[in-house]
């Protein structure tokens, strides 16, 4: 059995800064779809920010239950991938493919974060390890929608 290596209160705040960065992603992209135009992935997208928010209200009590202040904060390479989807959209003219092609890189990344995670810093005996593995798996469904709208996309151009 894998042994914890970090302390919950370390592996919650980083999860909610990850939510965090799903949120204002999902936040930006809806923002960046043109008015009308899109409304598909204008509800897929309201419907993965909404989860990340479901995710963060999820940790939300047990941030406060070790007594420390829920954080609102994203982290550095959210910032960045945010900035580099605001330019390449806007680039691109908005172009479905090229917004969809950013979303599943920034899915493929959450999921990158909660398999390491949960391979490398819960292990089995951390009270959050259910938690996690349960939002993990609903994040990698997530993610496999949107590749299959992606890739469906680029079929279609």
């Amino acid at each position: 059995m894998q042994q914890s290596t970090r302390e919950p209160l370390d592996i919650l705040y980083d999860l909610v800064e990850i939510n965090n960065d799903r949120i204002e992603g999902y936040t930006k992209a809806i923002e960046l779809l043109p008015g009308g135009q899109h409304t598909d992935l204008r509800a897929v997208f309201e419907k993965y920010r909404d989860q990340s928010a479901d995710f963060k209200a999820e940790i939300a009590p047990l941030v406060l239950q070790i007594g420390q202040e829920l954080t609102n904060s994203t982290r550095l390479s959210g910032k960045i991938y945010r900035t580099w989807m605001s330019l390449k959209t806007a680039l691109s003219s908005s172009n479905r493919t090229a917004i969809l092609e950013l979303a599943e890189r920034g899915e493929d990344e959450f999921v990158s974060v909660y398999d390491h995670f949960l391979q490398n810093e819960i292990g089995e005996d951390n009270p959050i390890y259910d938690m996690v593995m349960r939002q993990s798996h609903e994040q990698r469904d997530a993610y496999e929608h949107i590749k299959m709208l992606y890739d469906n996309s680029r079929v279609n151009t």
